[in-house]
């Protein structure tokens, strides 16, 4: 499981370390990039009840939603940028719409 990146005359593949515990990708909206060119994946995790933000960047991915504790109690079924605004929006499972940019956190709608 991973992303290809094209090189210009090649796809040239990543793969997701398994150390990562990721059992799958539940959005449908699996590739998002920013400005610093990081994509963003909505994960779910093995081991675990909720779902994750996955970043992948130059080749190496981290759990995004780790290293921030408001992101990292959030159960994520999708992650969706907005290169143009650098905001990440977030849709959690319990049906709330999210915004992330510059580091904070806020809730844009119950549905």
């Amino acid at each position: 499981m991973g992303l290809s990146k094209f090189t210009g005359d090649r796809f040239e593949y990543i793969q997701i370390p398994s150390s990562l515990n990721i059992q799958g990708f539940p959005g449908e909206h699996l590739v998002n990039g920013d400005k610093e060119n990081t994509i963003f994946l909505a994960a779910s995790m093995k081991n675990a009840n909720s779902g994750k933000i996955v970043a992948c960047n130059d080749g190496t991915y981290s759990v995004y939603s780790s290293r921030f504790k408001a992101l990292d109690t959030l159960d994520v079924v999708e992650a969706v940028s907005d290169t143009s605004e650098n905001i990440l929006f977030i849709l959690t499972r319990n049906r709330r719409l999210w915004s992330w940019k510059k580091d904070i956190l806020v809730l844009l709608a119950m549905m």
